[in-house]
């Protein structure tokens, strides 16, 4: 184990959270909060609402639009094969919560291997439900 660089990612990622703000959405800081937001979640959505949560993801009442509660990233229009932590981490590789929950490696693997992109998506257009 190369200690060095273990202890420079450590410090680089407690640094970035001391610099980040409190969490977008702090009320849905916990799974289960969550999940309760995908009560109206429409079953013909090909994502299950489960992983979507456990992403860090709150549902917002529109289609299949959702918002992570963490950093406010807001995705819509999945497809089957998408896998929410790797557009998750794609689209925002900054999420404290991804970091904190898949680790500094993971995410630098996924935009290595699956490149970065900037999502289109409107935070305005996202009008949570009242679960």
């Amino acid at each position: 184990m190369n200690f060095q660089k273990t202890t420079s990612d450590y410090s680089s990622l407690v640094s970035l959270v001391r610099n980040q703000p409190y969490p977008t959405y702090p009320q849905y800081a916990t799974f289960t909060s969550r999940l309760k937001t995908y009560n109206l979640f429409p079953p013909t959505i090909p994502q299950n609402k489960y992983v979507l949560s456990e992403c860090g993801f709150i549902y917002t009442g529109v289609q299949d639009i959702v918002e992570c509660f963490s950093c406010g990233l807001v995705l819509h229009d999945w497809k089957k094969d998408d896998i929410p932590w790797i557009e998750h981490s794609r689209h925002n590789s900054k999420c404290i919560y991804v970091l904190l929950s898949k680790g500094n490696h993971f995410v630098e693997h996924i935009i290595t291997k699956c490149g970065r992109t900037k999502c289109n998506c409107e935070t305005k257009y996202a009008t949570r439900s009242t679960a």
